[in-house]
């Protein structure tokens, strides 16, 4: 992602960056009374505040991050994520249902659980439901995977999980 940046005009003559207004590719500096060149200089990091009729440069935000906890991923568009617990630890032993991604699109659903310590993506189709129930007519054929995948390493499973939802699986 780009960092967020101003560029900034200043006069030189006076080096002042405010009162230079721009007319037809020409700058005016109100300080020195008189039609100026300028140098443009890039501030990162920074945006620019409205106060009335005046502007300010400040920090720009800092983006939100995701928990620490959280297994970063890329995710292409057209996926629903019904939930996401991925972690970059290994799994837990027991079972637990980790990550559910629908793409009515692509006719695509992913499901992520771990069983014993051991992560499991399986890839289904969606389908026209025979009987649509809550008027859904796209069931999850549950019972017939495209594509299924086992490992114990959270980054293998980030890989696997980001080719599938870029449609590169079946």
């Amino acid at each position: 992602m780009p960092k967020p940046s101003v560029t900034v005009v200043r006069c030189r003559v006076c080096q002042r960056v405010e009162g230079i207004t721009s007319e037809n590719d020409r700058f005016w500096c109100a300080w020195c009374q008189n039609w100026v060149a300028v140098d443009a200089v890039a501030v990162a990091d920074a945006v620019l505040i409205a106060e009335g009729d005046q502007f300010r440069l400040a920090p720009a935000p800092i983006p939100p991050q995701p928990p620490d906890w959280m297994l970063p991923l890329r995710i292409s568009a057209g996926w629903l994520i019904q939930w996401n617990t991925l972690s970059d630890s290994p799994p837990e032993e027991g079972e637990r249902n980790l990550f559910l991604a629908t793409n009515e699109h692509a006719r695509r659903v992913i499901d992520v659980d771990s069983r014993d310590g051991v992560f499991r993506l399986r890839l289904f189709p969606l389908v026209v439901a025979d009987e649509p129930r809550h008027g859904e007519p796209l069931e999850t054929a549950w019972d017939n995977p495209l594509h299924t995948f086992e490992t114990a390493s959270a980054q293998e499973l980030a890989a696997e999980l980001e080719i599938c939802l870029c449609g590169q699986r079946a």
